[in-house]
């Protein structure tokens, strides 16, 4: 419903901004990724779209991280058996 008032009404950066904190409250961070990046450059600009964009980042790349160390910690147990 959120994504077809954003549609409908492109001029309003409330829809998309609220579609995306609802993407990240869900965990869907890449599509709230794709969202924020396919925002106008004017709404791109804007304090709480940019600082949305940070969020994301930051969320994906601490997961990155906690990706990474499990599969450091596997590979470290098979390299000790």
């Amino acid at each position: 419903m959120l994504a077809d008032a954003a549609a409908h009404d492109a001029n309003n950066l409330r829809f998309p901004l609220t579609l995306a904190k609802l993407l990240i409250r869900d965990n869907e961070l890449q599509k709230a990724h794709e969202l924020l990046k396919t925002l106008p450059a004017p709404f791109k600009e804007t304090e709480q779209a940019s600082n949305l964009f940070a969020h994301v980042s930051f969320i994906q790349a601490a997961e990155d991280s906690a990706v990474l160390k499990t599969q450091e910690k596997k590979l470290s147990v098979m390299i000790r058996i």
